[in-house]
């Protein structure tokens, strides 16, 4: 039995990526038939797996995916505390065009701890990528990595008292702040959401 833990759409090319608890992410289009006006379709374009094994008994489902704003990277997070950053493209094979995925790099910050999400963000290419999850943390990673990367660039933000559920960045003119929502054990009532600029 599957389950979806998260699912992100791209504007861009009109992809919805979806982690699932198999440690996949389908990434399926959601365009308009042209069979019949009214109705869409959902067509799977790719599964983005790893090699089988990969995960052996570290825990393997997906916790989160996030397509950047060209809607050709995407960041998968894996439960035990790493993210692989894809790069899909359209390839044409023959008279059709599928899509092509292929892992660029692996960030691991080395806890093994579970992320729950990561943002694209900061300039027009989203140089940056922010990851947090259950230790509290705030990484900061170079989004355009290549290869295994062990480390962030640095922690923004490091409240070990409590896990960071949810993330969100905002900009105003020049100015970007992000919003961090977590909670305690008894779940998200009286905990605050803490805004920072960046």
């Amino acid at each position: 039995e599957l389950y979806v833990f998260d699912a992100s759409y791209s504007e861009s090319n009109d992809l919805l990526a979806v982690a699932l608890s198999d440690g996949t992410c389908r990434v399926i289009s959601v365009a308009a038939s042209n069979v019949d006006e009214d109705e869409n379709t959902q067509r799977e374009q790719c599964v983005l797996s790893l090699p089988p094994g990969y995960f052996g008994d570290r825990g393997g489902h997906l916790t989160a995916v996030e397509w950047d704003s060209s809607g050709t990277r995407l960041a998968t997070c894996i439960a035990r505390g790493r993210v692989i950053l894809w790069y899909l493209q359209n390839v044409g094979i023959g008279n059709s065009i599928s899509l092509q995925p292929s892992v660029v790099s692996i960030l691991d910050g080395g806890s093994g701890r579970q992320i729950f999400g990561a943002k694209y963000c900061c300039g027009k290419n989203e140089d940056l990528l922010l990851t947090w999850g259950i230790e509290g943390k705030v990484s900061v990673w170079d989004s355009y990595s290549v290869g295994e990367v062990m480390s962030p660039i640095c922690t923004l933000i490091s409240h070990t008292d409590y896990p960071i559920f949810a993330l969100d960045v905002t900009q105003i003119g020049t100015k970007q702040s992000i919003a961090v929502g977590g909670g305690k054990e008894g779940g998200f009532l009286g905990v605050a959401a803490y805004l920072y600029d960046i």
